[in-house]
């Protein structure tokens, strides 16, 4: 077995990683001319494709885990992140079926109020017998969950779709804009998600009790640095550790946007949306479910694989990540069940019991490896442990404001005098729009 790299390697990730992988997968990296597109799309990819594999679990730690896997993708402006727009083609069929499915049923249920309110009248007028029940309006039904939603509605969705969704939201500020509402959706709800715990809400309206047991909730989210701190401020924010992080770094070169292949883009990941949509549609289907597990080997591995790298981070860099790496290795767990599952879908090798071969427990230590360098860079951005401060937040919120002043038009010099009260902070102003 492989042993853990050099921490002090590339956070990139390797193109020979890109022909090794189960074909849904392979053809959407295939079609993309740009490296760092077919990383975005992997990474993006995986996110999504974990909120799409119903009745697939395995055991990790004693608990019943999903494949669901958070993942932030961190990029400059113009920096190759425009895949991740294609990676949401991945759920656009099922999105699309469960909306119709809602609409059919709200249909249904106009007709049935208005026969409701007939008999009603009738009721009112005689009296005779019991009153009608009202029907009771159905539940919206969707894959792709909205962000910029209340608390009780996320939950109240979230319960109404099997306890499952995916938030897909590649501009994370609108969730940080969410935040700040009192009745947005939190970071608690978040952290709950990502270990399947349980939630709830009180509708005082209603007097109604809403719960999600077994929330299987996956996130993609998308930013430039700057946002990060307004939802993860530091290391110790329990969030950091729940997301899978992969930085981009800026690009110097203009691309070529009328290359014949990018033709391909959109039917391909089109196409790759309807056979996603047969993969969702017959584990759905299934009653009683497939569980994933590794060999024994792979597991005495997997520990000796994580207890090299903690102590190499611990001894090395910093012990503020030891739950960044125990948080990997069930992010590891999970990638392992989504490339199996995919793998013996496409061969029509799926069983109750789906044992990882050698050759994806093997590509999942090539993926999380450059996702463990990519935290250890943003961890030595963000303020210290114990350090942060609202002037941290403010910093973040002057940052975001620069660059959209930036982006009007705006001189370096009115940014200035805007943020900083007309006093001259010029070469400030640059250095925060450069490093985007």
């Amino acid at each position: 077995m492989e042993k853990p790299k050099d921490l002090t390697e590339t956070k990139s990730i390797s193109p020979e990683i890109f022909k090794e992988l189960p074909y849904i997968l392979f053809d959407g990296c295939n079609v993309l001319t740009d490296q760092t597109e077919k990383a975005v799309f992997l990474y993006g990819a995986l996110g999504v494709i974990s909120g799409m594999l119903p009745k697939v679990w395995g055991t990790y730690n004693g608990m019943t885990v999903y494949p669901n896997i958070y993942v932030w993708i961190l990029s400059p402006y113009g920096s190759g992140k425009g895949s991740l727009i294609l990676v949401k083609e991945l759920g656009m069929v099922v999105h699309r079926d469960k909306k119709q499915v809602t609409q059919s049923h709200r249909t249904e249920h106009e007709i049935e109020l208005e026969t409701y309110q007939t008999a009603l009248k009738v009721w009112k007028k005689n009296k005779l017998g019991d009153p009608p029940t009202k029907p009771q309006e159905p539940d919206q039904n969707l894959l792709y969950i909205p962000i910029n939603i209340s608390e009780a509605g996320f939950i109240e969705l979230l319960n109404a779709n099997n306890e499952s969704g995916i938030v897909f939201e590649p501009e994370a500020d609108t969730m940080t804009e969410n935040q700040k509402k009192e009745w947005g959706i939190g970071s608690s709800e978040l952290r709950k998600a990502f270990h399947h715990e349980s939630f709830n809400s009180y509708r005082k309206t209603n007097k109604e009790f809403v719960e999600v047991e077994r929330p299987k909730l996956s996130v993609i989210l998308s930013s430039t640095f700057d946002q990060l701190p307004l939802l993860i401020p530091s290391v110790e924010n329990g969030l950091f550790s729940r997301f899978l992080f992969f930085s981009l770094t800026p690009d110097p070169t203009f691309k070529n946007v009328f290359e014949p292949e990018k033709s391909n883009y959109q039917p391909t990941f089109e196409a790759l949306g309807e056979r996603m949509a047969a993969v969702y549609n017959d584990f759905q289907n299934d009653e009683t479910g497939f569980q994933f597990r590794f060999t024994e080997i792979q597991q005495s591995d997997f520990l000796n694989f994580f207890q090299e790298l903690k102590t190499d981070i611990q001894q090395n860099i910093t012990t503020d990540l030891d739950g960044t790496v125990n948080r990997l290795g069930l992010q590891f767990f999970r990638i392992a069940m989504i490339l199996t599952t995919l793998r013996k879908y496409e061969s029509g090798e799926i069983e109750p019991i789906m044992e990882c071969s050698e050759k994806d427990y093997e590509l999942t230590k090539k993926i999380i490896l450059p996702l463990c360098h990519n935290a250890i860079e943003i961890y030595s951005k963000l303020p210290p442990p114990h350090q942060f401060n609202n002037k941290h937040l403010d910093k973040a919120e002057n940052v975001k404001l620069a660059i959209e002043m930036y982006n009007n038009g705006q001189t370096f010099r009115q940014i200035s005098q805007k943020i900083f009260n007309n006093t001259n902070h010029t070469s400030t102003i640059f250095r925060w729009i450069r490093n985007q």
